[in-house]
């Protein structure tokens, strides 16, 4: 049922995005959906010859993690979190455009998770 209700919504759609299929099953539906639209906006990015956003190396340095994922329409809104050498994980929201640039939406680093994904839902219409 998982993986069926995960693999089959069309992308692009509200199920697919916001795993809006409800029922018992709906949070491992949403994790399959999100870990989806990451490997999206990866691909999306690395592809347009403008992103070492995603480069392991990047990723490494700024000890970087992609949280919550939403679209709307061809824009794709994300919390990417990372860590200091000495300091708390702290939250930004980020914004892909259908080019694969990324740029940040607010202050980079200066949100909680709750009030990044907050903000990630606002701005895709998303309320999942």
């Amino acid at each position: 049922m998982i993986a069926a209700a995960a693999t089959n919504s069309i992308p692009g759609s509200k199920k697919a995005l916001c795993g809006c299929e409800g029922g018992e099953n709906f949070t491992n539906i949403l994790f399959e959906g999100n870990r989806k639209m990451s490997l999206e906006i990866e691909y999306k990015n690395r592809t347009n010859g403008t992103g070492h956003w995603f480069d392991k190396e990047t990723m490494r340095f700024f000890k970087s993690k992609i949280g919550l994922v939403r679209s709307k329409g061809d824009d794709y809104y994300f919390v990417s979190s990372e860590q200091p050498p000495h300091g708390p994980r702290m939250f930004s929201v980020r914004h892909m455009d259908k080019d694969g640039d990324i740029k940040t939406i607010g202050e980079f680093c200066s949100l909680t998770r709750y009030m990044a994904e907050k903000k990630v839902r606002q701005l895709s219409g998303c309320d999942y």
